[in-house]
This record gives structure tokens, sequence and C-alpha cells, in this order.
């Protein structure tokens, strides 16, 4: 396309102006997006402390499934009551979960005589077992939190990448249309048409302010990335080529990558394990809740005798309305996990199917947009030789410049939409962009040049 129009070279010195009013100590930086995304991955510092948090998180979780013991400890040097002084004492109770109906309970008490240092220790262990306790379902395993944050950060980088090229393509694209606007109008002025005139100044007018809102969203998109990379007072020339990359993965097989990485779906199929576990368990236990204790005592008394106690009980409840009712709301419970699983994985297939739709669509667009560059550079050599005839005027020629730079602006957005489409799409469906993004770029210039 580079070999098809005639190339100004506004552009350079708009861009250079456009950047020097973002920072007087600003240094201006070509960057790839490639680079963009090695930077933030080095120096982004939310991206270091989310993979911190995901960490810890991941070791919390880890020690909650082992049954971890729990150990507390009560002191109390000095207490008063009746209007005296209370003996201290101390207690330690340590909490040993075997499974997810039995317990054992530890604890030892410590109380210290008033007049020596002796002290007497007692103490008990006790054994408790619920008959009929909800069992832990079997969680779904989702999608690596690692991977998410790190998806999560690629895409904002190329996003805000993408973005801020495009601005400064339609920047450059105004200033070209200025340009051929004031020739115009200059043009209108020696003949004489004042309607023209007219006209023409309120597009001047109405192309001075684009321009003056796209230099704010170029600072303003300038800073995100600054942001995003942590190297501030940097204005950066984002380098992007056409990405001749086309996705080569089936429907099928995308909805089904889907529908198993989604954090939605994982969650809706635990509430409905959760849902099935209860109604299973109103069905068995027909509203009793059922606990058998254990209890061994120790003490060191005056009597040594009565040292050691046990006993062991039974305890049954059960609330007084129809057993009917508990079990019907279990059956409610599980229809709407049921429900909601359904809903979720029809707007997992509907978030595809409308990505894949997106892409198709950008695809027949690209081809209609390179068929209109053809014909307008057709237009371009048949006006250019009625310019050397002397048979249009300067300004026919600049008006299909400004067609074809507009129609290529609009091809390479095109290929930067379908860039970020399929970026969003292998998100959705658990890929690792930091991986695939490398894969996708090496396609840079491998496409049909116009």
């Amino acid at each position: 396309m580079n070999d098809k129009r005639m190339i100004t070279g506004g552009f350079i010195f708009l861009l250079l102006w456009c950047f020097s009013c973002l920072s007087a100590s600003a240094e201006i930086v070509s960057l790839s997006l490639l680079d963009a995304v090695d930077i933030a991955f080095a120096q982004n510092s939310q991206y270091e402390l989310s993979m911190w948090e995901n960490k810890l998180l991941e070791k919390e979780k880890q020690l909650q499934q082992k049954h971890t013991p729990k150990l507390s400890f009560t002191g109390i040097p000095i207490s008063l009551g009746s209007g005296k002084n209370k003996i201290a004492e101390g207690l330690i109770t340590l909490t040993l979960p075997i499974s997810d109906h039995t317990k054992i309970t530890g604890n030892l008490n410590a109380n210290f005589s008033e007049l020596t240092p002796e002290t007497k220790p007692s103490g008990y262990i006790s054994f408790d077992y619920q008959f009929f306790a909800p069992k832990k379902t079997e969680e779904a395993v989702g999608i690596d939190p690692e991977i998410t944050t790190t998806n999560a950060l690629v895409l904002n980088v190329a996003q805000t990448f993408i973005t801020l090229r495009k601005y400064i393509d339609k920047l450059d694209l105004e200033q070209f249309r200025l340009q051929y606007l004031r020739k115009a109008y200059q043009a209108t002025e020696v003949i004489k048409d004042t309607g023209e005139s007219q006209r023409l100044q309120t597009q001047i007018r109405s192309t001075e302010q684009t321009i003056s809102d796209l230099t704010i969203n170029i600072k303003q998109q300038n800073r995100e990335l600054c942001h995003l990379l942590n190297q501030p007072d940097t204005v950066y020339d984002p380098l992007l080529k056409p990405i001749a990359y086309i996705l080569d993965y089936d429907q099928h097989t995308l909805i089904d990558l889907a529908l198993a990485h989604s954090s939605k779906r994982i969650s809706a199929l635990n509430n409905l394990a959760q849902a099935e576990n209860q109604l299973t368990l109103v069905k068995q236990s027909l509203g009793w809740n059922i606990e058998t204790s254990a209890y061994l005592n120790w003490n060191q008394p005056e009597n040594i005798s009565s040292k050691t106690t046990w006993s062991l009980s039974l305890t049954a409840s059960k609330q007084l309305y129809p057993q009917s009712l508990e079990l019907e709301k279990a059956e409610l419970k599980l229809a709407q996990a049921e429900l909601n699983l359904a809903d979720t994985e029809q707007q997992i297939f509907d978030e595809i199917i409308q990505r894949l739709e997106t892409m198709e669509m950008l695809l027949d667009k690209r081809e209609t947009i390179k068929t209109s560059i053809s014909d307008e550079y057709d237009n371009l050599v048949i006006s250019n030789k009625y310019y050397q005839a002397g048979l249009v005027t300067e300004i026919k020629l600049l008006a299909h410049e400004l067609n074809l730079l507009s129609f290529d602006y609009n091809l390479q957005h095109n290929y930067y939409d379908y860039l970020l489409n399929t970026l969003h799409l292998l998100d959705k469906c658990g890929f690792i962009l930091k991986e695939e993004i490398v894969i996708i770029m090496k396609e840079v210039g491998g496409g049909d040049s116009n």
C-alpha cells in the first residue's frame, strides 16, 4: 500500500509536536507490542503483587484441604471476683479435624495457687462425630489464577497499545484532511464560490476540533501505557504492522475449551454439587441432626481416686415442622442450581459465537476495504494522467490521496481489531496469552500488500 499513495512528511513533524506537548522532559521511544508486553511483565507493580497474592491464596487453600489443626491459648494473669483477687489461670485448646464428620478437641487448663508456685492442671479430650454432616463436595478445578492474572495484563497492554496506535493514525489522517480542505477552500476563494467556501469553512473548523480531541486522547492513552509499563515521563511511538493471522480452531473446540475454563461455570458446577449433596442429606436424615461425643476429663484433685472421669453422649434433635417442607426446599435449591448452570453455559456459548461472528465480519470487511483501495488507486492513476494533461486540478489528486489514506488506515485497524478479538477469545478458552501472542506476532508482515 505504501507504494500506492503519496505520503507527506507532515506526519513525522506532527507526531513529534504532539508528543512534545506531553512532557517537556519526555523521551520518545519506538516500541513494538511484544516489547511492551515484556516490559509490563518485568516492571508492572500491580502484576507482581497479584502474583504474590495468588501464591499465598494457593498455600492457604492447600492447608485448608488438609484439615489443619487449630491451636488457641488464653491466659488470665489476674482477675477480680466478689471483692477478691482470683488466682491466675491459663487455657490451651487444640482442635484437630479428622474428616467432615469427625473432630478431636484437647484442652489443658492450669490454675496457679495464691500462696505457692504449685499449679493445679486439668484438661479433657473430646471425640465428636456428626452422623448427618454435609459432605465436602469435590470442587471442579478451574483455570490457574496465575494464568488469569497473566492474561489480564497481556489484554490490558495490547488494548492500550493498539488504541494509542489508532489515535495516532487518526490524527495523521485528520491532519491530511485539514491540509486538503484548506487548499480546497483557497481554490473556492479564487473562483468566488461563496456557498462552497462556507461549507468548507465549517468542515475545517470541525476537523480542527477533531484534531484537538485526538491530541488529548493520545496524551491520555500514552499516560495509561506509561503506567502499565511503569515508565513515567516517556512518550511512546507504538509500532505495529498488519498481522496476517487467522484463528485456526473450529467452533466446537473453542466452545468446549471456554466451558471447561470458565470460572462462572465452575462456580455453577460446585453450587450444583452442593445442592445435590444437601438433597441427599435431607433424604437420609429425615430432618434429624444426630451427634455423639466421647469425653475424657483429667484433673489433679485432693482425692486421687477421682482424677480421671469419662462420659459418652448421644444427642438427637429435629425441628418440629413437616419433613416434606425441608425436602421441597432442598429440591428447589437443586432446581435453581441446575437452571443457573444451564444459563451460564448458554451465556458462554453466546459469547463465543458472538466473538467468532465479529471476527468473521472483520475478515469480510477486510476484503471489501482491499477492493476499495484497489479501485481508489486506479482512480488516482487516471486522475494523475488527467492532471498531467491539465484536465483536473491538484485538489482532485489530494481527494484521491485522502481516500487512499483513509482506506489504508481502515485496513490496518481491521487487522488490529482482529488481533484484539483473537486475544479475548483465546483468553476465554484458557490459553496462556503470554505464549500465544508470540505465535501470533510471528505472522507480522506476512499478509497481502495493498
